[in-house]
């Protein structure tokens, strides 16, 4: 994504926060990708101040901007970490319904 040429744009975008993180997070997506992304802004500011927080404990200078650290934030991949169930997958629909009788009381399997 290419940087706003406009310095109005710039320092606003800058300055916040919400309205960098929902112009930047992926528009694209099932359902299940699109409800993550707009209840995950926490946690993408959570990975920000990390990032700030290693870089002052290996001796570096936390000069990373927002816009830099979200411009190459791995979206799929912190998104594929999530449960299936998070993403929108529910497995049970791909597994047959098995009925186990875990008291011996009845042999009956249904599947």
């Amino acid at each position: 994504m290419a940087y706003p040429s406009s310095a109005v744009a710039t320092d606003w975008l800058s300055s916040d926060w919400s309205a960098l993180y929902h112009g930047m997070r992926p528009q694209s997506g099932g359902q299940g990708y699109t409800n993550y992304w707009k209840g995950g802004q926490a946690s993408v500011w959570n990975d920000y101040l990390g990032k700030l927080g290693s870089m002052a404990l290996s001796g570096q200078t936390p000069n990373l901007s927002t816009y830099d650290f979200l411009n190459q934030y791995d979206w799929r991949a912190k998104y594929m970490q999530q449960d299936p169930r998070s993403r929108g997958v529910y497995q049970a629909a791909m597994a047959p319904n098995a009925k186990w009788d875990i008291w011996g009381l009845s042999r009956q399997r249904s599947y």
